[in-house]
């Protein structure tokens, strides 16, 4: 039933594999545009600690420093800041620890109004564009299997056409298109029939399309104090 509403929605596009390129296209676009961006950032605020005389290493956690965050942002390692980075943001004492010696403390000092300034850009960055980044990178890792749908679709689209068939599963489609929006009375002068009772079985692997389909004919029959069960 789901693919049967993705194969709808192609069918409403005049042209498909155009529509997926140009989808490619934007999404690669916007992952591009959010890396660079964020790659430039680390590197100006690597040459700030660079141009200091210290290294990554000279802040607070040495190796898992804050500062590495500008390392992996440079060399598009990882984009999504963790915890410290958060952390060290307008926090000038997360930058050094008491056994920093005089000389880095004064050159982390000199350079925290411009360091910290790239670090909130960068921050700001990633979370203001995040959900659209994420989207977009999430999105590309599965369109090649829609785009492979999309083909199924086409080519079962041929097969009925050519061969004057329906797949089984095309006649709930059929019974939803014909009670959609009618009351009991309608469809039973579609049918030909009246039923006043109605069992229901196995009623949990009842599809969406299944339950709507009988479910006007169940709400007139318990309506008129008729039997049920599911």
């Amino acid at each position: 039933e789901r693919f049967y509403l993705f194969e709808a929605n192609m069918r409403s596009l005049k042209n498909p594999a155009a529509s997926f390129e140009t989808m490619r296209t934007r999404l690669q676009g916007t992952v591009n545009d959010m890396e660079t961006a964020l790659a430039e950032m680390g590197k100006k605020a690597l040459a700030i600690i660079g141009n200091a005389g210290l290294t990554t290493e000279d802040f607070s956690g040495k190796k898992s420093s804050f500062a590495n965050f500008f390392q992996k942002l440079a060399d598009k390692i990882e984009f999504k800041p963790g915890k410290k980075p958060l952390a060290a943001l307008d926090n000038l004492n997360s930058w050094m620890t008491k056994t920093t010696d005089a000389a880095t403390k004064n050159k982390i000092e000199e350079i925290y109004p411009a360091l910290n300034a790239a670090l909130g850009t960068a921050l700001a960055q990633y979370q203001d564009n995040s959900m659209e980044y994420n989207t977009a990178k999430v999105v590309l890792q599965q369109l090649s299997n829609l785009n492979l749908l999309r083909v199924l679709a086409e080519q079962l689209a041929d097969y009925r056409r050519d061969n004057n068939a329906l797949l089984i599963s095309d006649t709930q489609q059929l019974l939803q298109q014909l009670v959609r929006d009618n009351d009991a009375p309608f469809i039973y002068e579609k049918t030909g029939n009246r039923y006043q009772h109605f069992l229901l079985d196995e009623f949990q692997d009842t599809s969406a399309f299944q339950w709507e389909n009988f479910k006007p004919l169940v709400e007139q029959s318990v309506s008129t104090g008729q039997f049920n069960l599911v």
